[in-house]
Parts: structure tokens; C-alpha cells; sequence
């Protein structure tokens, strides 16, 4: 399924990666820097806090920033897990982490772009789809320890490399769920992992603006 608002081509974009401790709650001081960065995506690991409240929040980012508002790993009340887009203070669509095949394929402010939350990441059938309909950009916001399989660079590597896309990875950092996590957050590129946290960064709470270029269709 396409989400769609206007679609058009895709040239160099900035894209604001927010990795965070999803145990502290997301802060006015927090909403108002973003709001500020020119950037056109605004990808979170994960808001953090309760989540009425952090969905409450992710509007107020959305309603004061012109960028597309990923909000990270989302648990909703039900217990489900996936994705908030947001666009203009209206939420768009919750993207669910699922390991099946899915199309999270979106068309916003021109851009076709898509998100694969968590270990929907780690499905090669989801980015071979996504290639064969063109999508050169996708987000890969992550909720997991060292060790986890989501965390791998290698992997991200060969999906960007054989699929010729571009794909941001933002990890949360702190602990979450049980679990000791690792922001290893990066921008994976067909030539190769283009920017990453350090390994001293892994528990920082980080926001990074970077340009992206991603692959002509």
C-alpha cells in the first residue's frame, strides 16, 4: 500500500537523526531544538515516556517543524510496536514492526521514502520490495542491545549495497524493556557506511543533521 501526498523526485535531503534514551520522556527544550534544525526527515530511535504523552508530543514536534516526523519504536496501549509518521501536527500512519513482507511505502512533500521499524529491518524480502519499487530511502529506527542481529552494520550494508538505497538506522541508547541498548546509530550507502556513532557515542543521547544523496531511480 502507498501513502501518498505529492510526489516528485529525490536530489541531496537532510535528515536529522534524534538518538535517545527511550526511559526519559521527551522534553519542550527537546521539541523546540528540533523544530529549529532545516531539515527535511526527523528520524527518532524512540519518543520515551508513557505513551499518550509521547504521542502527544511527536504532534507538538510535527506541529512546529516543516520536516517529516518519524517517532522511532512506538509501543501503543494495545502492546503493538511500530512507527508514528507524522506530517503538519497529523499523524499519517503507524507503521508496524513486523518481520512479513510488507509496502511501507510513502509519498510525502515529494518525497517517496519508506520505514522499517525494528526487526522488520532484518527481513531481506522487505527491502528487496522496496527496490523493486524504487524507494532509494529508507528509515530503520531500532530499539536493541549490542548484540542484537538489527544491530548489524554488515547487514545494512548489503541491503543498501545490492538494493541501491541509502538507509538511516537510529538506535536507542540507556535501558529499555529489560535490555542494556546500543545506539549504533548510522547512515548506510551503496558505497558503504557514510556516517556512524562512535563507539564511545553508544550511550550519548546524539542529534546529528546530515545530508543524504540517495541513488536516481
Amino acid at each position: 500500500m502507498i501513502r501518498s501526498s505529492l510526489a516528485g523526485s529525490m536530489a541531496v535531503l537532510r535528515v536529522t537523526l534524534v538518538q535517545k534514551n527511550p526511559a526519559n520522556p521527551p522534553t519542550e527544550d527537546l521539541r523546540k531544538r528540533l523544530a529549529q534544525e532545516k531539515t527535511d526527515f526527523i528520524l527518532l530511535s524512540g519518543p520515551g515516556g508513557d505513551s499518550n504523552s509521547a504521542l502527544d508530543w511527536l504532534h507538538r514536534l510535527s506541529d512546529s517543524s516543516p520536516a517529516i516526523v518519524m517517532g522511532g519504536l512506538f509501543r501503543s496501549p494495545d502492546g503493538t510496536t511500530g512507527c508514528p509518521v507524522l506530517l503538519d501536527g497529523a499523524l499519517i500512519d503507524t507503521i508496524p514492526e513486523i518481520m512479513e513482507a510488507t509496502e511501507p511505502v510513502l509519498i510525502l512533500k515529494g518525497q517517496r521514502f519508506a520505514t522499517l521499524p525494528g526487526k522488520s529491518a532484518l527481513s531481506e524480502d522487505n527491502f528487496k520490495n522496496l527496490e523493486e519499487q524504487k524507494i532509494r530511502l529508507v528509515f530503520c529506527p531500532v530499539l536493541a542491545a549490542a548484540d542484537d542481529p538489527v544491530q548489524s552494520p554488515d547487514h545494512f550494508q548489503k541491503m543498501a549495497r545490492d538494493n541501491m538505497m541509502v538507509i538511516a538506522k537510529c538506535a536507542g541508547c540507556g535501558r529499555w524493556d529489560g535490555k542494556e541498548l546500543a545506539g549504533q546509530s548510522f547512515i548506510a550507502a551503496p558505497s558503504g557506511i557514510s556516517w556512524r556513532v562512535s563507539e564511545q557515542e553508544y550511550q550519548r543521547e546524539i542529534i546529528k543533521t546530515l545530508a543524504v544523496q540517495p541513488p536516481a531511480e
